[in-house]
């Protein structure tokens, strides 16, 4: 890793903030800063200016009105358009000088300095200004040769986090913006991120890096890093609970309080839930990316004769469905909804509508906190001759504060009374109409 204000040096740290790489004087110089970079330390005088900027522009435009109010001629409405005016001038100059600050963050940095510190920021924000600053700081560089290790560690670092901000075609644009031979291009983003990209998928569940892996694969016919990937996927779904992955995700508001087994786990320090929970969502993620990018894994396992693997890897895919955006408000709400219905029934859709939830043999889902159980691990509970499943936990909780209704069959009760008072409101407008 290469210093990014001196591109010749080896990095010794890194800023605490920005995480960016520093060589050993820059890093001593951080030190004694409270860790920060000369951007950083930059970044934080203009915030401080700003921010006295924003109060005394907000100072001006209230004064103004006072002024405008109290002693220019003419009605309230001709005083309303001085003000309105007013205001608009300052909000004017508030909106310059913010832009003003932002673009001179990296003012006073060399050319090179400004195209490895622009980028390393656009990487980490995704701001598009700095890597406009960057490409522009790269035409001011006249030698690259000196800095191309600094820079590709730098574009490694983009295609990770910031895969989808580029262009489809971003092989030909970094090339063309940045001077670059195509196929040293290709080699050095190997070279720099041969550990850099498995570190990053696996260890820090940067998973849409996966698919600028594989068009770096293709392009280079250079298979090395490519096989470590599949490797490491085949070692990661060996380990993944797929029952759980594949499940409806739970809903907010069907979480259940914390179990007393939960906190005796905490106290014994325990990975909890919350843990398995996590790494569910992650292999979720990490199972959609993968599906997108399946037409491309596919041919690229087979060129590297890897055939097995894929069946390995389609398999996982086998009952996992691809999560849909939804288009607008009302699509997310028809869409939570069915999550809702879906919930009920249970991961293995063993009921057939939510009027089922009233009988406990069709249904493996506890009916107090909506968590997905084995059918010996359910016990029946029975409120006002209706039979219902609940988890071991649930019962003791529902029995101590007085044999209530458990919430997923109360919910399903006040369903049922909406939906038949809409259905009667219904049939009276219609007979209305009829006698009319």
């Amino acid at each position: 890793m290469k210093c990014v204000y001196h591109p010749e040096v080896d990095a010794e740290g890194k800023c605490i903030r920005c995480n960016i790489n520093l060589c050993e004087n820059c890093y001593a110089e951080a030190t004694l800063n409270e860790g920060l970079c000369p951007s950083c330390q930059r970044e934080r005088k203009i915030g401080k200016y700003l921010q006295l900027a924003c109060n005394a522009l907000c100072f001006i435009g209230i004064g103004f009105a006072f002024v405008a109010i109290m002693f220019l001629p003419g009605n309230w409405i001709e005083k309303a358009s001085y003000i309105m005016g007013g205001f608009a001038v300052v909000f004017l100059i508030l909106f310059l000088t913010v832009r003003i600050a932002e673009r001179s963050l990296l003012a006073p940095l060399d050319p090179p300095q400004k195209m490895l510190v622009g980028l390393s920021r656009y990487a980490l924000t995704g701001n598009k200004l700095f890597f406009d600053q960057a490409i522009k700081a790269r035409e001011k560089v006249e030698n690259i040769s000196p800095y191309e290790d600094a820079l590709y560690e730098q574009l490694v670092a983009i295609l990770i986090l910031q895969p989808y901000d580029l262009p489809p075609d971003w092989i030909n644009y970094l090339s063309e913006k940045f001077e670059l031979n195509e196929q040293e291009l290709l080699n050095g983003l190997l070279k720099f991120g041969d550990d850099m990209f498995i570190e990053n998928i696996f260890d820090y569940n940067h998973y849409p890096a996966i698919e600028p892996l594989l068009e770096l694969t293709r392009r280079t016919n250079k298979y090395d890093l490519f096989n470590q990937l599949i490797d490491k996927t085949l070692e990661k779904i060996e380990t993944m609970d797929l029952e759980q992955v594949k499940s409806p995700p739970k809903l907010p508001e069907m979480e259940t309080q914390k179990s007393k087994q939960q906190e005796k786990e905490q106290e014994l320090e325990i990975p909890g839930s919350t843990k398995k929970q996590q790494a569910i969502i992650a292999d979720r993620a990490f199972l959609t990316e993968l599906m997108l990018v399946d037409e491309e894994l596919k041919e690229l396992l087979k060129m590297a004769d890897r055939e097995k693997a894929y069946e390995v890897i389609k398999e996982a895919f086998t009952g996992f469905e691809l999560p849909e955006v939804p288009k607008n408000t009302l699509d997310m709400a028809i869409k939570s909804a069915q999550q809702q219905q879906q919930y009920l029934k249970g991961p293995d859709q063993i009921a057939g509508t939510e009027d089922d939830l009233g009988d406990a043999s069709k249904v493996r889902v506890c009916a107090e906190c909506g968590i997905s159980f084995q059918e010996d691990e359910l016990q029946r509970y029975l409120y006002k001759d209706i039979a219902v499943n609940v988890c071991p936990e649930c019962y003791e909780l529902l029995e101590e504060e007085g044999h209530r209704i458990p919430k997923l069959l109360e919910e399903l009760q006040k369903g049922k009374r909406r939906s038949g008072y809409i259905a009667e409101e219904g049939q009276n407008e219609a007979s209305n109409t009829n006698d009319n």
